[in-house]
């Protein structure tokens, strides 16, 4: 038959404990009951490990041999602990030393971490995440903000280009980016050597060389301070654009 036992430290009233100070109660168990605490304080257990605790938590442990009450809260500690054997379940653990993690696939590999660096790089790798997700959204909502139904054209400017070289948007006019909503280009047939292409600044963004060929796209951002440019050999090219400037 399992031994119960129950007896309360201090046995009647409280005990207090200044800020920064320690008291060590020489007891055996497997649970602690903080009955009484008008403080936040630590639990050690063994001097081991530690469980944050406060009025009213229960602790449930695999059986020990003393308990060691830390004041850390600032003030002074009144407080009345129940230490026995029997089952009281844990609502609260905070464990502060080593933690040695195991590998399933590889039972050879622990990694060892101190749980406080291990909190700290939790916490940091939440707000880097959370600021990326922030950076992600915003940058999603922004794309959808700027596409708008190919079917909708009514805030674009349409150009039509034919055996010219044409700066349709200059660089310093392009100071939020530009979306090319539609671009249509052909060469007709029996025209060897005509050839059409659009420009960002000096990069080429599509071109059409060669007899009876045809090119359309859709939605082409361009950034902030570069040129749009568009350009046709002769009159057998031709390029039909529909363009944005934000």
């Amino acid at each position: 038959m399992s031994k119960r036992s129950l007896r309360a430290y201090p046995a009647s009233g409280t005990e207090a404990v200044p800020n920064g100070g320690v008291r060590n109660h020489a007891v055996g168990g497997n649970f602690i009951n903080v009955k009484s605490a008008d403080q936040s304080f630590k639990i050690v257990v063994d001097d081991t490990y530690a469980l944050n605790a406060e009025a009213n938590r229960r602790f449930s442990i695999d059986e020990f041999k003393k308990v060691t009450v830390e004041n850390d809260s600032g003030s002074t500690l009144n407080y009345q602990l129940e230490i026995g054997f029997g089952k009281i379940e844990t609502d609260d653990v905070s464990i502060v030393g080593a933690i040695k993690v195991k590998n399933a696939d590889s039972p050879d590999d622990v990694l060892t971490v101190d749980d406080p660096d291990t909190q700290t790089a939790i916490a940091a790798l939440q707000t880097a995440l959370e600021a990326d997700i922030e950076a992600v959204t915003a940058m999603l909502q922004n794309d959808e903000d700027q596409r708008e139904s190919l079917t909708d054209l009514s805030n674009s400017t349409h150009a039509t280009v034919s055996n010219a070289t044409t700066t349709l948007v200059t660089a310093g006019t392009n100071t939020n980016g530009i979306i090319i909503r539609r671009l249509d280009m052909s060469v007709n047939a029996n025209s060897s050597g005509s050839s059409c292409e659009v420009l960002s600044g000096t990069e080429e963004i599509a071109k059409v060389t060669g007899i009876s060929l045809h090119h359309s796209d859709k939605n082409i951002r361009l950034q902030s301070g570069v040129a749009l440019s568009v350009s046709s050999s002769n009159a057998n090219s031709e390029v039909n654009i529909f363009y944005e400037v934000l």
